[in-house]
């Protein structure tokens, strides 16, 4: 469950990484806005290709670069490339795949912008994602899935289904072997490249997205359409805003405490106020302290996060953070915050990050965090 954890925030925070590379980008080139996580979806910005979140490609792509540095690295994606096109031809004929759509599909633009040949009724469906995992299962095809991710272990039936891989590069080869009508997939935790390999591979991916409760309830009510099961899917949102709205109306008026979500804390990182996560801390009464901060996984430095003086610090469920929550109360500046002082710093469950339908078990957590009293 460790390695799970941090292998989540890795991509939280390659995606903070890149969000804030190409912020600079379109500020210096006098465009207004930042760019957002989906980076990794949509990767060709000013006309240079944006690292992707495959380690070979993570270099400080801010730092200015010589004729050297730019024939070495046209070198080694033109290597990549090569490499790319020929394991794709490879599996192509290993595997006698014909790349063309069938004659049953559907074009269908998905959540992400792209337009996909959709099978009329797939019924051998991979997950790319552990949120997308939750949906299939909530809607009752747990039994049309034929594989998923190694992050995928929830419900506890995911673990024992075919594993393709990471979220961020999974197998192509075994994704292919598995015959699937159509892979389920998010830029949240996917890279674009996944998508366009798999779709030359004559497997159709359809992109899920969600930064707000709402936007993770329609996401739900769009694969219930996709999958052939729209009137389950409305069911099950309905329950799910029916919860919501319950939460949402038991602290209308309450005094709202201010929050800070730690990503990462050296640097310090947080969450953006156009986050899922700090969707739901609105939405359980409380305040995030990025509400003012530009990108969706914003750095501060201590001196900038004392004024804002949190009343509550969430932690991320993850082995890959070196001090325990005892040993921030004696961390310089950070035993200066009233979260510290007040011990209100807590280990929030994975669910926060999970954007399905236990969105409102976090829900329900983190209200309890914050209105103890209410609870």
């Amino acid at each position: 469950m460790a390695n799970k954890g941090f292998s989540i925030f890795r991509v939280l925070k390659t995606n903070w990484f890149l969000a804030q590379t190409n912020s600079k980008r379109t500020q210096k080139s006098g465009l207004k806005g930042t760019l957002n996580a989906k980076t990794n979806w949509n990767s060709r910005v000013q006309g240079r290709w944006v690292a992707h979140t495959s380690p070979r490609f993570c270099r400080d792509v801010r730092a200015p670069l010589n004729s050297e540095q730019l024939g070495e690295g046209m070198r080694r994606c033109t290597s990549f490339a090569f490499e790319d096109a020929l394991r794709i031809c490879a599996l192509a004929v290993g595997f006698s795949i014909v790349l063309c759509a069938p004659a049953s599909a559907r074009m269908m633009k998905d959540q992400t912008g792209r337009m996909v040949n959709l099978p009329e009724n797939p019924h051998r469906l991979v997950s790319l994602a552990p949120n997308i995992t939750e949906i299939v299962y909530a809607l009752g095809l747990g039994d049309e899935l034929v594989g998923d991710t190694d992050n995928c272990d929830y419900p506890p039936q995911a673990t024992s289904k075919p594993h393709v891989g990471t979220m961020v590069n999974p197998s192509l080869e075994r994704i292919v072997a598995l015959k699937p009508d159509l892979a389920l997939g998010t830029p949240e935790a996917n890279r674009r490249e996944t998508a366009d390999q798999l779709e030359r591979l004559g497997i159709p991916v359809y992109g899920v997205t969600a930064s707000t409760l709402e936007g993770s309830l329609a996401s739900i009510e769009d694969l219930g359409k996709v999958l052939g099961c729209e009137a389950e899917a409305k069911r099950l949102v309905a329950r799910m805003q029916a919860r919501i709205d319950r939460i949402e109306n038991r602290f209308k008026g309450e005094p709202q405490p201010k929050v800070l979500f730690v990503v990462w804390y050296r640097p310090l990182i947080t969450v953006g106020p156009h986050t899922f996560i700090a969707d739901v801390i609105r939405a359980a009464g409380g305040v995030p302290i990025g509400e003012n901060l530009k990108g969706e996984w914003p750095r501060l430095t201590l001196e900038e996060l004392l004024p804002l003086n949190p009343d509550v610090i969430l932690f991320p469920p993850s082995d890959s953070f070196s001090p325990s929550l005892e040993d921030f109360r004696g961390l310089p500046g950070w035993k200066d915050l009233r979260g510290v002082k007040e011990g209100r710093m807590y280990m929030v469950s994975e669910t926060i990050l999970r954007v399905g339908p236990r969105l409102v078990d976090a829900l329900e957590e983190l209200a309890g965090i914050l209105h103890p009293v209410r609870k």
